[in-house]
């Protein structure tokens, strides 16, 4: 076994899944799923001599971050299954064909959910899934409920371990339950409030900052919202593709309102120091946030998926030291890259995805050296500046979920309800404070069945 002195949680999680050998562990960002399952693997081979081990992570970079554990464990080197079949098919072939024919006891593997699904791949991977050793160790294990994933090979593995502190694919039942088909059940669960508590993550602020809607975005709201009752009152005719076109287009909407851009100017106008601060903006923002803070004179770095891997780091480091005060970001925090370095977080790109906001805020969370605390200000968009119900009404439900989320773990839980409270309550929706989103959603389906 390795040298690695795990923390109280993370012995009680391997020994579950040592009783379990098959099952999910609920784990916050930042609690050390990484080296907790690792552990894992490492007791099922001491104990029964013999692993071809699977490895699955969302993004290609992030199979340098597993790799870089490998030594703490001594495991040994793996095949990486990524990029073209040519660099690792004849590989991964050579290996299953030594495995079964026991010349070697131990395989690995680790690969993206793109490029362990190919064929090529599947088909070696049958040939050793009803092994007494397979292990299947899924990153961001609700990836696994993609259609695509219906008939793998990795389903039979026999001992699966499945990582993901949101595991339920939102809005996406049948996704969620293959999710469950292939690991059973959450067998260990450690929440953020726990890693909060114990110190283990960063206490917050949580300020929501109101963003009202213009008139000209109250009318295409409207007229969206209108286009997608009317077609989902078709019932079994629904039209899926121009559902989601539409979905995407109100989505959008919200994501890149007018006032959003100014009032993030006004609040750091009134921030004091500058240094660790992260602006997370929705795509087609970041230049002319760029261009606003290159005119205040701030020193400012985009960190976005254009950024080659090998400056990341750098970046980072930059930030980290205060040579960069500033970092506009897209799409990072839903790609498995940590800013621990964040003090100051602004989060203007609207999202309902309730695994998208949770990691984002869990990955401002980690801590870092001088960092007692971070403040989070949530961009909310919401038509206060008018008396259509229906309106104010289909907005606040897609925006209050991630304020209920956020807020209940705050230092200013309390606080943050001040200016929320008054507009709800002017339209008697003050039972919206109290709606996690999958309780908001129950609630949003309940009322369309009962029109």
């Amino acid at each position: 076994m390795s040298n690695i002195q795990l923390r109280d949680y993370q012995k009680e999680a391997v020994a579950r899944f040592q009783q379990q050998e098959v099952g999910l562990f609920e784990m916050a960002t930042g609690t050390g799923k990484t080296v907790t399952a690792l552990s894992c693997v490492q007791q099922q081979w001491e104990r029964d001599g013999r692993q071809f081990l699977v490895i699955i992570v969302p993004y290609v970079h992030l199979i340098a971050q597993w790799r870089a554990q490998f030594s703490q464990f001594d495991l040994p080197p793996a095949i990486v299954v990524a990029h073209k079949k040519e660099e690792w098919l004849s590989k991964l072939q050579k290996m299953v064909w030594y495995y079964t024919h026991h010349y070697v006891d131990r395989v690995i593997l680790i690969g993206s959910y793109r490029s362990m699904i190919k064929p090529e791949c599947q088909k070696e991977l049958d040939k050793v899934a009803a092994d007494g050793g397979s292990f299947l160790l899924a990153d961001e294990c609700h990836n696994i409920g993609q259609p695509s994933y219906m008939e793998s090979a990795l389903r039979h593995f026999h001992y699966r371990l499945g990582l993901s502190a949101t595991p339920e694919r939102w809005r996406d039942e049948l996704g969620t339950h293959q999710v469950f088909d292939y690991f059973d059940e959450v067998i260990y669960q450690y929440s953020m409030k726990e890693a909060i508590d114990n110190h283990f993550l960063t206490p917050y602020e949580y300020h929501p900052v109101l963003v009202d809607m213009t008139s000209d975005e109250r009318k295409k709201y409207k007229a969206l919202t209108k286009k997608i009752s009317r077609l989902l009152s078709y019932n079994d005719d629904i039209d899926e593709e121009q559902l989601n076109h539409l979905l995407v287009k109100r989505s959008r909407l919200l994501k890149k309102a007018a006032h959003k851009i100014p009032m993030l100017l006004e609040k750091l106008a009134e921030q004091k120091d500058l240094s660790h601060t992260l602006i997370y903006c929705a795509e087609g923002e970041v230049d002319e946030i760029m261009r606003q803070l290159a005119g205040l004179g701030v020193r400012a770095h985009r960190f976005t998926s254009e950024v080659p891997f090998n400056e990341r780091e750098h970046i980072l480091q930059r930030f980290a030291e205060g040579e960069i005060e500033i970092l506009v970001a897209i799409k990072c925090l839903d790609e498995g890259v940590d800013v621990p370095a964040t003090q100051t977080a602004y989060f203007l790109a609207s999202t309902t995805n309730p695994r998208e906001f949770i990691q984002r805020r869990g990955r401002i969370l980690r801590r870092s050296p001088g960092k007692k605390q971070a403040v989070i200000y949530d961009f909310m968009i919401l038509p206060m500046t008018t008396d259509d119900e229906s309106l104010f009404k289909s907005v606040a439900q897609k925006e209050l979920p991630r304020f209920v989320e956020f807020s209940r773990f705050a230092l200013n839980r309390y606080e943050s309800r001040t200016e929320i409270y008054p507009l709800l309550r002017h339209f008697a929706l003050e039972e919206y404070l109290e709606l996690l989103p999958k309780e908001m959603l129950e609630r949003i389906q309940q009322e369309y069945e009962e029109i």
